[in-house]
């Protein structure tokens, strides 16, 4: 009963696969617990987690990282065997950079929104640290007056790619 499993949509290749290697480690975790009914704390935030995996609303991976012994590397995603554990794979994860989507979605629909010149000039971005290297970052869409705020990331970049992606999701709706 071998499973793929696949992780969040990420601006790095290794995010993605980290993501991957969570997503494994959360369904190998509940499967070799779920008989272990003197745990049902552990249990049932392994029962959480894996309904956020199937409900996509992690979009981060979260700090897991051993298995069986093994250590579950950042730069490897994964397959997992319930009855065998973990086998590492190396895969080209689909990785997006949302800024690079957004300056596209600009790029495509500037004759449509006069006033938006390029790429360059019609987005800003602003990233602010809000508490011990953490930071947050807003993009504005010049002349629209709508402004995007992403969520509180350890890196300026991840920051400034959660504000792209808020920015892109409202864009398609």
């Amino acid at each position: 009963d071998e499973r793929e499993f696949v992780g969040g949509v990420c601006s790095r290749k290794v995010d993605a696969e980290q993501s991957a290697a969570w997503t494994a480690c959360v369904f190998l975790q509940l499967h070799q617990h779920q008989h272990h009914q003197h745990e049902p704390q552990l249990q049932e935030r392994l029962q959480q987690q894996w309904q956020q995996v199937q409900e996509r609303q992690v979009l981060q991976p979260q700090p897991l990282n051993q298995l069986h012994g093994r250590e579950v590397h950042a730069s490897q995603s994964c397959t997992a065997d319930s009855s065998r554990g973990l086998r590492i794979l190396e895969t080209a994860q689909q990785c997006v950079s949302w800024k690079n989507k957004l300056q596209e979605w600009i790029q495509e629909h500037r004759s449509e929104l006069p006033g938006l010149g390029t790429p360059a000039q019609a987005l800003l971005y602003r990233a602010a640290e809000v508490g011990n290297q953490r930071f947050e970052a807003t993009v504005e869409i010049v002349g629209t007056g709508r402004t995007f705020r992403g969520g509180v990331f350890h890196r300026k970049v991840e920051a400034e790619q959660d504000a792209a992606r808020q920015a892109c999701l409202w864009l398609r709706s």
